[in-house]
């Protein structure tokens, strides 16, 4: 850590965040080259080739381009890389809850499933059967 004007500086590497973003499991990660976004990913959890994780070219994640016009982003999903700009938001299920975070239609549908205590796995499309005991019959000494 090095000091600058009396601001402390972090190396990004050692500050960002653990597991992906999009998963949300470890691993080889990259993250993003915009300003002080310490999001991290995998490379195929976003679409991009292993390539960027050794290239010197800066990659920046989902969060700052709006969805639907690619232009500057002004709200993002709290859960995910989903955004959008000012203009294209009434375009898209999005649920504004503070300042410029919200949950996009996806990640709302999964936070209700948990409101309702249903065991979904992460992509929200099956769900997860409740574990039954493994034995049958009791267990003798």
């Amino acid at each position: 850590m090095a000091k600058n004007s009396g601001r402390r500086i972090f190396k990004k590497e050692k500050v960002a965040e653990d597991w992906c973003f999009q998963c949300k499991d470890g691993g080889e990660l990259m993250i993003c080259d915009h300003g002080g976004c310490l999001k991290a990913y995998h490379p195929e959890c976003v679409g991009v080739e292993d390539s960027v994780l050794t290239s010197d070219k800066p990659w920046i994640c989902g969060r700052h381009a709006c969805l639907i016009c690619k232009g500057k982003s002004y709200y993002q999903c709290y859960c995910c890389d989903r955004a959008s700009c000012w203009s294209c938001i009434g375009e898209i299920d999005f649920v504004h809850l503070k300042g410029r975070n919200g949950l996009c239609n996806n990640c709302l549908k999964l936070a209700l499933l948990v409101e309702e205590n249903r065991n979904i796995d992460s992509d929200g499309t099956s769900e997860i059967g409740k574990h039954t005991s493994a034995f049958s019959g009791s267990i003798t000494s």
